[in-house]
């Protein structure tokens, strides 16, 4: 503004040197007011950079579009630094009585996958180092997230800063008032769908408008409700968040249930859907490009 002054000075002094006729330079315009939810965002990024554990532990509740209501319930243990691992347990029950369950853990020497649900039963399933690194490589070109290896969005953001960023895009949020939420301090950001958008987001419902409740102690996202209309479409709970504590070792180790591991190559479901994503990711990425297992050391 120092600068902004003295030149608007000089231009009135030198044109009224010249141009004694001359109006005035107009006013600056004024700044740009801070935007509270972009402050909000940098400051859970902060927090999830700065700290080398973490554990979740939330609920989502909803319906399908054909009315169908399910309820999952997840936990998430990261550990970084120099010896970096990740578990997730997700557990998810329909209204109609099926369900079921998959754990995974992701390690320096892979992925290891228990799952059992009512469409093929108990497995258990290794995913080599070099096969995660591929998927890792493939999400990034086809910007996916639905195979083992490729980005965990939740695993990367923790306290939700990649859930707040999506729900940005979509909804104008406002910060509304301070309130408490099961005794915890924080506020609610609230806001109606934008409207034009036509790239509605596959993996959230759509939603007219959402409220997201953020703790005040360091902004991380404890509750997120989608409604459209008068009806509550979705709500996702977090019951546990901890950051910086101890994990033990043993957490990240899954119960073989006495199966025996198998090579997901050997899984004909899952690889072909894996070697399809390889295929395109290569084809997207260009021509001469491949998969980084495939490249010359």
């Amino acid at each position: 503004m120092k600068r902004t002054s003295k030149n608007a000075l000089f231009a009135i002094v030198a044109g009224a040197l010249c141009c004694p006729a001359q109006e005035p330079a107009p006013p600056p315009a004024p700044a740009p007011q801070a935007d509270p939810i972009a402050a909000i965002l940098a400051k859970v990024k902060a927090a999830e950079a700065a700290a080398r554990s973490f554990h979740v532990e939330l609920t989502t509740r909803g319906a399908l579009e054909d009315g169908l209501e399910f309820t999952t319930s997840g936990s998430l243990h990261v550990l970084r630094g120099t010896h970096p691992r990740q578990k997730t347990v997700l557990r998810f029950e329909f209204g109609n009585g099926l369900g079921g369950v998959m754990e995974t853990v992701r390690t320096k020497d892979g992925i290891t996958i228990y799952q059992d649900d009512p469409a093929f039963g108990e497995l258990l399933l290794q995913v080599a180092p070099a096969t995660v690194a591929d998927l890792e490589w493939a999400g990034t070109v086809l910007a996916r997230s639905d195979l083992p290896g490729m980005r965990d969005a939740l695993a990367e953001a923790p306290l939700g800063s990649g859930l707040l960023e999506d729900l940005r895009v979509h909804f104008d949020l406002a910060v509304g008032k301070p309130a408490e939420v099961g005794g915890v301090p924080g506020t609610w950001l609230v806001g109606a769908r934008r409207p034009g958008l036509g790239d509605q987001d596959p993996e959230l419902p759509i939603a007219t408008r959402v409220e997201v409740f953020v703790r005040s102690a360091d902004h991380a996202v404890l509750e997120v409700v989608h409604h459209r209309g008068d009806k509550v479409l979705q709500r996702i709970g977090v019951q546990r968040l901890e950051v910086d504590v101890a994990i033990p070792d043993e957490v990240f180790a899954i119960d073989a249930r006495g199966l025996k591991p198998r090579d997901v190559a050997t899984y004909p479901p899952l690889w072909e859907q894996i070697e399809r994503a390889l295929a395109a990711a290569e084809a997207k990425a260009g021509e001469g490009v491949v998969r980084p297992s495939r490249r010359e050391r």
